[in-house]
């Protein structure tokens, strides 16, 4: 390959590679929290991580659309690399709690199950979109959403410094938050997967009249 060849494909691949490094990044991180029973000793490299990860997803959509380079495959990575964020540390949270009973850990299962659940919804529909030639950038709802799973987070990594944790009773306005922020990102995760099933039905709609 010659040197032209690669400037050529290292420029149009820079978001890529960001986003690329990304998923790189959150995969040691998903390793980290599930294969740690007790992730304290490590929080300030999770959190390196988590800061890693996130300015990754602030990067590469501005830096596609600033050169110009944006892609179909880029849409498909940044998907692939905000699952591999986001899942393994919500079954984290979800094995953290799972024994335990209550009014507030109970309805605090259900929720993140569902955005666990909602989020291989999305991943499944996600690539059968992208087959289909489907748009599968993010919308309103998705973007909402993944930033309130960084405020939740970051809460989280909040909750282990100050010893709090998941353990705690949820009975102070700083539980209260939490619940209500996964609350809401329960309802724009199904509103982000419900966006799919839009995209989908409009393109079977063009499909049927053409």
């Amino acid at each position: 390959m010659k040197v032209k060849e690669i400037k050529s494909f290292l420029y149009e691949n820079t978001a890529n590679m960001i986003t690329i490094t990304g998923s790189i990044l959150a995969s040691w991180l998903g390793f980290i929290v599930l294969a740690n029973k007790n992730i304290n000793d490590k929080i300030e490299l999770i959190c390196l991580l988590i800061v890693l990860i996130g300015l990754s997803d602030f990067l590469d959509g501005p830096v596609a659309r600033r050169l110009k380079i944006e892609s179909r495959e880029g849409g498909i990575l940044d998907r692939a690399r905000d699952k591999i964020f986001i899942c393994p540390l919500f079954i984290k949270f979800l094995m953290d709690i799972w024994v335990l009973e209550g009014i507030w850990l109970g309805l605090i299962k259900v929720l993140i199950s569902s955005i666990v659940a909602t989020e291989i919804l999305l991943i499944v529909s996600s690539v059968v979109l992208y087959r289909q030639g489907i748009d599968i950038s993010a919308g309103e709802a998705g973007r909402i959403k993944m930033f309130l799973y960084f405020l939740l987070v970051f809460c989280w990594i909040i909750s282990i410094l100050f010893a709090k944790g998941w353990l705690s009773a949820f009975n102070n306005l700083f539980d209260i938050i939490m619940v209500s922020m996964l609350f809401i990102a329960t309802i724009f995760a199904i509103l982000s997967f419900y966006g799919y099933v839009q995209r989908y039905e409009q393109w079977k709609k063009k499909i049927r009249a053409s």
